[in-house]
């Protein structure tokens, strides 16, 4: 029995595999960066070919640099086997907290020698790249709201509630043009469907839902434990 496989359907299952492809990707560059404190300083970025002709690295650089990733991503794998040997239980936040210092004290060794394999404006430049991919990877204010961009602006705490609130503001309207700019594809993509296909795919999908947002229940979270973290340093 011989089966045709209708270029339409491809096309649509194609488009969601590099979505969810991308979409992992960013997670895990997300999940790196939070790991690390929030800020690995670009040593994730020295891998890609693009950023290593931006930075004009030599041959001995590019291979002492990825040693050095290896070596940061040895303290990562080690920290996240820790974190499943742990007995469940207690404040998440105290315990993200936990890692998350055990790693930046163990992070300070390798990142001072990319310094010190680094040109003084290589570092510059690979500064500026990392606040660039904050922005791409995280979204509206990514960059801005990065610790180290903060302290190098000198924010007040006023200013920074009020970068928050219009980030979160900002957020939300690229959310809503966002959903509209995916519907609009969503028709394009399914007009190579005949009408019985499009029936069926309306079927299966059924009713349009709006599904909670990970993403500000995660903020809410990770702020009051922010705050309870801020109490106890002030004891």
């Amino acid at each position: 029995m011989n089966f045709r496989i209708n270029p339409g359907i491809v096309l649509i299952i194609t488009c969601l595999c590099l979505t969810c492809v991308d979409f992992a990707q960013a997670q895990r560059n997300n999940w790196q960066q939070r790991l690390l404190g929030g800020d690995d300083k670009g040593l994730s970025l020295l891998t890609d070919k693009n950023v290593q002709a931006e930075l004009e690295l030599v041959d001995e650089q590019i291979e002492e640099l990825e040693e050095l990733q290896k070596e940061g991503m040895q303290v990562i794998t080690d920290a996240v086997s820790e974190m499943r040997e742990r007995p469940r239980g207690g404040d998440r936040g105290d315990f993200m907290r936990d890692i998350g210092e055990k790693i930046k004290e163990k992070m300070e060794p390798v990142m001072s020698r990319v310094d010190e394999v680094l040109l003084p404006h290589q570092r510059d430049r690979l500064n500026q790249l990392s606040f660039q991919s904050k922005g791409r990877n995280q979204g509206a204010g990514g960059a801005l709201m990065s610790e180290r961009m903060l302290e190098e602006l000198e924010v007040t705490p006023s200013q920074r509630e009020e970068l928050e609130e219009a980030i979160e503001e900002a957020k939300k309207e690229l959310k809503e043009e966002y959903a509209k700019l995916v519907k609009e594809a969503e028709k394009d993509i399914l007009k190579v469907l005949d009408s019985g296909q499009r029936k069926k795919y309306k079927e299966l999908v059924g009713d349009a839902f709006e599904f909670s947002d990970p993403s500000r229940d995660r903020n809410r979270r990770n702020r009051e434990n922010n705050d309870r973290g801020d109490r106890r340093r002030g004891n």
